[in-house]
C-alpha cells in the first residue's frame, strides 16, 4: 500500500475539533455504532492530530463496511489527487456522512418516523443506506481527475518543448475508464437514476451519456458502490435489504455532483430540479449535504479564490447552522467575481431541489462571513 509517511500533509478537514465533537456526540448513543472499536474511533477522532484522522476514518469505515481494502485504496488516491489541485476528498466523505446522520437524527428527535420517511423497515437499514451513499460518493473522483492530471503533466512537459502531451494520452481519458467500469453494472445505475428522478429509461440513458461526456465522478462512483455492496451481499446473505439500499445509494451518488453551467452540454439544471425527497430521500440528502460542506478544497491558495475556515457549527432540534469565515487580501481581483458566482450558483442549486417538500421540518442555514463583516451572506433551506 502507498506509504504516506513522507508526503507533505495538506489541511484536509473542513471542520474544527469542536464541530467534530458536535457531529459525533449523537452517534455514540446509537446502537448502530455499538461496536467497541467503532465507538473508540469515533470518541478519539476529534482529538487526533490532523495527520492521523484519515487513518482513523479508514479503520472506522472498514468496521462498518466489513471490508479491508477499498478505503485504504481511496485514502492513497487522495494524495495523488493533489496533482489535480484538490485536497481532502477522503475526509470530506466522512464529514458528509456525519452531517447526514445528524440531520436524520434531528428528524427523529422532532418525532419523524424514520422508517416511514426513509422507506425501510428498521432504523439500522436507514443508517446502512446513508452509509453506502455518503461514505464513498467521491470514489470515482480519480477518474474525473485523470484529464486534469494529464493536463498538468502536459504543462510541465511544454517547458521542455514537448507539445500536445495531453492528446497522446487518449487511452487513459476518463470517458474510456468510465465505459470500462460500466460493462457489468450500467443497467443497474440507469434504473437507479430513472427511479430517483422519476424519468423514463430513454431520459436516464441520455443523462448517463451526458455524464460520461463530462467525466462526471458521481456517475463513476455509483459503479464502485455497486461492487462494494455486492461484496457485502456475498459475505452477509442474511441482509436482503442491501439490494434496495444499493438502488437508493447508486441513484444518490450518480446525481450528487450535477452542476449548473452556461454551456448546455455541462448544464444539468433540469435534472437537479427533479431530485426530490419523496422519490429518493438519500439522493436529496446527499445533494444537500455535499453542497453545504464543499467549498472548493484547493491544495494551494489562489488569487482568484478566497480562503475558507469554519466559524461555527451549531445544531439544535429545529436548525443546523454552518458558518464559514471567508477572507481574501484583495477582493478587487478575480476573487470577488468568483465568490459571488459561487454563492449564486449554490443558492440556485439548493432552491432547485424543492426545499420545503420533505416531512423533516428542519431549517438548514449556510452562512458566509466575509472578512469578519457584520452582514453575513446567508443561504437558508427548509427541509
Amino acid at each position: 500500500m502507498y506509504d504516506h509517511s513522507f508526503v507533505p500533509y495538506a489541511d484536509t478537514t473542513a471542520l474544527s475539533e469542536d464541530a467534530e465533537k458536535v457531529l459525533i456526540r449523537k452517534l455514540l448513543q446509537q446502537t448502530y455504532f455499538n461496536d467497541v472499536r467503532v465507538q473508540r474511533l469515533l470518541a478519539y477522532y476529534p482529538n487526533l492530530p490532523l495527520k492521523d484522522k484519515d487513518r482513523a476514518i479508514s479503520l472506522f469505515m472498514r468496521r462498518l463496511w466489513s471490508d479491508t481494502k477499498f478505503f485504504e485504496a481511496f485514502r492513497a488516491f487522495d494524495f495523488l489527487l493533489a496533482v489535480a489541485g484538490k485536497r481532502g476528498h477522503f475526509v470530506h466523505q466522512f464529514e458528509v456522512f456525519l452531517f447526514g446522520i445528524n440531520i436524520i437524527l434531528m428528524a427523529q428527535e422532532k418525532g419523524c418516523d424514520l422508517t416511514k420517511v426513509f422507506k425501510f423497515d428498521e432504523i439500522d437499514q436507514v443508517f446502512d443506506t446513508w452509509l453506502f451513499a455518503s461514505s464513498v460518493h467521491d470514489f470515482g473522483y480519480p477518474i474525473e481527475a485523470v484529464n486534469k492530471i494529464v493536463k498538468e503533466i502536459g504543462k510541465l512537459y511544454n517547458t521542455f518543448g514537448f507539445k500536445n502531451i495531453q492528446d497522446r494520452f487518449q487511452s487513459v481519458k476518463a470517458e474510456n475508464l468510465v465505459k470500462s467500469c460500466n460493462a457489468n453494472v450500467g443497467d443497474k445505475v440507469i434504473l437507479a437514476i430513472e427511479e430517483s428522478l422519476g424519468i423514463t429509461s430513454v431520459e436516464a440513458i441520455s443523462l448517463v451519456d451526458k455524464l460520461v461526456a463530462v467525466d462526471d465522478h458521481g456517475y463513476a462512483s455509483s459503479m464502485f458502490i455497486c461492487r462494494m455492496i455486492k461484496n457485502k451481499i456475498r459475505k452477509e446473505k442474511s441482509l436482503p435489504h442491501y439490494e434496495k439500499s444499493l438502488k437508493y445509494a447508486m441513484g444518490a451518488v450518480s446525481l450528487h455532483s450535477l452542476k449548473l453551467s452556461n454551456e448546455p452540454q455541462k448544464d444539468f439544471r433540469e435534472y437537479i430540479g427533479k431530485i426530490s425527497f419523496e422519490k429518493n430521500p438519500y439522493a436529496f440528502l446527499l445533494f444537500l449535504v455535499d453542497n453545504l460542506q464543499d467549498n472548493n478544497r484547493f491544495v494551494y491558495p489562489k488569487d482568484s479564490w478566497p480562503n475558507y475556515s469554519l466559524h461555527k457549527l451549531s445544531i439544535n432540534k429545529h436548525e443546523i447552522t454552518i458558518s464559514y469565515n471567508v477572507k481574501h487580501p484583495d477582493w478587487k481581483k478575480k476573487a470577488k467575481t468568483a465568490f459571488t458566482s459561487y454563492v449564486t450558483e449554490k443558492r440556485e442549486m439548493l432552491d432547485l431541489i424543492s426545499p420545503g417538500s420533505t416531512p423533516l421540518g428542519i431549517t438548514v442555514r449556510l452562512q458566509y462571513i466575509v472578512d469578519s463583516g457584520k452582514s453575513p451572506v446567508d443561504i437558508v433551506v427548509t427541509i
